[in-house]
This record gives structure tokens, sequence and C-alpha cells, in this order.
């Protein structure tokens, strides 16, 4: 395995040069003449059939998509027995319209829980292996032309790089690679990278290489979780916008950085650049102390109050005496100390609920009821 990898990798080192000074047709480039598998859709009846979640959801097998696009794009597909019966299915509910979802993308998608993923046979076969197959059978493409490539096809790129510290700019660039599958390596002169991404992330990448070839500011990058037991949904939403900011004035690619916050586990996590890391835990941590104090305060208050029963004497109106404590304590009333609640008109029970120091008074109001 590693003397085959050296051997790619010479090889993608010449290619690069090559390509790097040629504006031909590369490698891999797809031919305008066949049925272009990236593109095609599902038939317009096709949900409506697979739909296997009757409710508001849409839940389609994997089975039923790896045949809808064979049959729509006029390809073969090869799986195993043993690991089709593996295969679960994708739920597409809160995506955008599923119809406009290319039929590739979604097989993709539906095998990930599988530990599956298409990979091409020929120029109309796919065989659905493992992700540690990828690197034996994806085509080798330049920089220049992943245009028309699908989202979710695996490449392998060959980058020719003229900066410096070749190995700490693949140490920041790996982070951004997807995972499983994608892997950036380095060639056997340790000058040159060879990627392999899914094509969608592939820009995002190869941009942050060729910032950091440019000499700009070094960014790097940290994945960032923070577990908390305050509920700072509000602030993760200010600290995405502010990465968000961050970004621009850098000239980072937009989405290299992200923070978000999950309130089933209480944790904030992403991606954010080492130097913000201290910042962004100084702000999490003033919630934590913000939220601390509120949650003393609120004791507090509540101990500080009391709920309890008062009876109208014999042959007073329950309604009546409530009016008659309303009025004779207005004041406490007015600014939320006093509360009082009849639930029923027809017995003598009222319930107060008072500052504590309020009671005695108002029990003794209630024995000094004129009759």
């Amino acid at each position: 395995m590693k003397k085959r990898y050296l051997a790619l990798t010479a090889a993608v080192t010449i290619m690069a040069l090559v390509t790097s000074s040629s504006h031909g047709q590369e490698v891999g480039e797809p031919e305008s003449t066949r049925v272009d598998w990236r593109k095609v859709v599902a038939s317009k009846d096709f949900y409506v059939r697979a739909n296997e979640k009757k409710d508001d959801g849409l839940q389609v097998s994997a089975s039923a998509l790896l045949d809808e696009f064979a049959a729509r794009a006029g390809v073969a597909i090869e799986i195993h027995d043993r690991r089709k019966l593996a295969l679960g299915r994708l739920d597409l509910k809160g995506s955008r319209a599923a119809t406009d979802d290319p039929l590739f993308d979604l097989c993709q998608r539906s095998l990930v829980v599988a530990g599956l993923t298409l990979l091409p046979t020929g120029d109309d076969s796919f065989a659905a292996k493992s992700y540690t197959s990828i690197d034996q059978n994806v085509p080798i493409v330049s920089e220049t032309a992943l245009a028309g490539r699908a989202a979710w096809e695996w490449i392998l790129v060959p980058v020719v790089y003229r900066g410096r510290n070749a190995k700490a700019v693949r140490s920041e660039v790996r982070k951004l690679v997807s995972s499983p599958g994608g892997s950036i390596e380095m060639t056997a002169d340790d000058l040159n990278f060879v990627i392999i991404d899914r094509a969608g992330n592939m820009p995002r990448v190869l941009h942050l290489i060729r910032q950091m070839e440019a000499e700009r500011p070094p960014f790097s990058l940290v994945s960032y979780s923070r577990a908390t037991t305050a509920s700072i949904n509000s602030l993760a939403g200010n600290l995405k916008e502010f990465l968000q900011a961050y970004e621009r004035e850098t000239g980072m690619q937009s989405g290299t950085l992200h923070l978000s916050w999950d309130a089933t586990s209480a944790v904030l996590v992403g991606m954010v650049p080492r130097s913000l890391a201290s910042m962004i835990d100084s702000a999490v941590d003033a919630a934590e102390t913000a939220a601390t104090r509120r949650a003393a305060e609120l004791e507090a208050e509540d101990k500080s109050y009391v709920t309890f029963v008062v009876n109208a004497p014999e042959g007073v109106e329950s309604v009546r005496m409530e009016s008659y404590l309303r009025n004779l304590f207005k004041p406490e009333a007015n600014v939320g100390d006093l509360r009082l609640v009849v639930r029923d008109e027809e017995r003598p029970e009222i319930i107060v609920r008072s500052r504590t120091w309020l009671r005695k008074d108002l029990e003794d109001a209630v024995a000094q009821f004129p009759k």
C-alpha cells in the first residue's frame, strides 16, 4: 500500500507540473457527449412511490435511490448482497425540494450510515465500496476542471504548492477535508499536495491553500467544543455573526469558520481560529456567571414568598373578604408583594401568596374583619 501510494504521488507530481502550464483537456474531465449522470434527478412520481414515512415527512430507502439512479442515468451499480442488507434510509425532511437534488448526491448521502460510497468502475458503472477504497478509484482532476462535478463525487486533485512550510499548511488544511474518506498527503519530495475530497468541498480546501501560499497571516484553526450549563442560544448567534465578519475581514472563504449551539447536548461546537478560542471561552464563562447569578436571585426571591390559605369568617363571602384584603393592602398588591385568589365563591378559602413578612398582618386582618 505504501509503495503504491508513493508511486501514485510521484505520477501526480508530474501531472501537476504539466497541467499547471497546459490548457488542454484535463484528465478525468466529463465528456459532453455522454449522459450527464451528475445532474440526473428522480422522476416526478418517485418520491410518492418510494416514501416510507407516510405522515408529513419524506424518507426514502437507499436501495430505492440506487435503483432510480441506475434507471434514470443508464448506469450499472455493483453492490455486494451482504452490504445491501446494511443499507438504511435517507430522511429528507427539512431539506430543499427533493426533486431538485441530483440522484447521485442523494445516493451518496444515503450510503454514509452504511460506511459506503459510490466509486466509478467505468464510464457508465459504479460500485458501492467502503471509504478505504476511495484512493484507488477516484479520477484525477486538475484545479481548473472542477466545474460540472457532482457535489458528492470523490476526486483527486494534485496541487503544486509554491509557498513555504508545506507541512504546516497540510496540518491546517487537513481540518477542512471531508471525513471519512478525504485526505491530504504530500508528494515524495514534500513540496506538493495530493488531495482526495468531495468535489463540493474541494474549492474550500484549495482556497485555504492558496491563501496560505500567498503568505497571508497564518490561519491556525482549531476544532472548538465547550459544554455549558447555561442556555446560550442568543450568544451562539452573536458569535456566529462575529466569525462571519472575521472571515470577510481576513479574506477567508465563507463557511471556513462555523459555530453552533446544540441545546440537546448543551455543547457549543465548531471550527474557529486558535487566536479566538480563548475569547469565545471568556464569552461562555460570562454567560454561565450571569445565568448562575440570575438563578440565585430567583431562588432567593422564591424563598421570600409564602403561600397559604385564609378562611373568611362564617357568614362572610370569600369574594367580599378578598376585596377587603386587596383594598387594605393595596400598595403591597400593586408592587407584587401580595396576590389573592378565590377559586370557589361558594367556599370560604382564599389562597394567598405574599412576602413572608406580610403573612402575620394578613392573618390579623382576617381575624379583625368587621362583621
